[in-house]
C-alpha cells in the first residue's frame, strides 16, 4: 500500500542482571526471575503512513489475525471480530 519507498528496522535487546537485593525483590513481587527486554521498531518514509500494531497477551495469539485494505478502510480481524479504520486522505 506504500506510495513511496519506506524503510523499517526491527531490533531488540535484553539482560537478566540485577543486584542481589533487586533480584530478590523482583522475584517476590513477580514470582519469577528478573529479566528485562526491549523490542524496537523504527520506520522511515518520505511521506505519511499509518501503522497498526495488533497486540495480544504473550502466548495467546488470536486465531486468524488479518490486516487488509477494503476500499477506503483498513480492516483488522481476529477471532471473529473486525475493527475498521478509515484510510488517510
Amino acid at each position: 500500500m506504500a506510495e513511496a519507498e519506506q524503510q523499517a528496522q526491527v531490533g531488540n535487546w535484553g539482560h537478566a542482571w540485577t543486584t542481589s537485593n533487586g533480584s530478590r525483590d523482583f522475584r517476590q513481587a513477580n514470582g519469577r526471575e528478573f529479566d528485562e527486554r526491549q523490542h524496537i521498531l523504527r520506520l522511515r518514509s518520505p511521506g505519511d503512513f499509518r501503522v497498526f500494531l495488533v497486540a495480544y497477551p504473550k502466548g495467546r495469539k488470536p486465531e486468524g489475525i488479518q490486516v487488509q485494505k477494503e476500499g477506503t478502510e483498513v480492516v483488522i480481524s481476529a477471532s471473529g471480530q473486525k475493527v475498521r479504520f478509515p484510510m488517510m486522505s
